[in-house]
């Protein structure tokens, strides 16, 4: 199948793997802003926002929660997908 090519994703695991990709690029760039803030273990506004970009890549915990950020996800590239022409592309092939 063409790159970028518009196929279907039955039980969500392309935007499940997606989802996890993202996750593993967002825990890269904190390790570079933990080198670019060597003190943020000892500095208080820096440990503040560490936790937050912590609380960030790591999303919810519970299981429903995630199911339902998931869902939100699929939800919102929906809304942000021109139908018409993802079935076009589909029928193309």
């Amino acid at each position: 199948m063409e790159e970028g090519a518009w196929e279907k994703d039955d039980g969500g695991s392309k935007v499940e793997k997606a989802i996890n990709d993202v996750t593993i690029k967002k825990v890269k760039q904190l390790r570079n802003w933990e080198n670019e803030h060597p003190n943020y273990e000892t500095d208080k506004e820096l440990m503040l926002q560490w936790h937050k970009i912590i609380q960030t890549i790591t999303g919810a915990n519970e299981k429903e929660k995630k199911e339902k950020d998931k869902k939100d996800i699929i939800k919102q590239i929906g809304e942000n997908l021109n139908i018409k022409t993802a079935i076009e592309s589909l029928n193309n092939e």
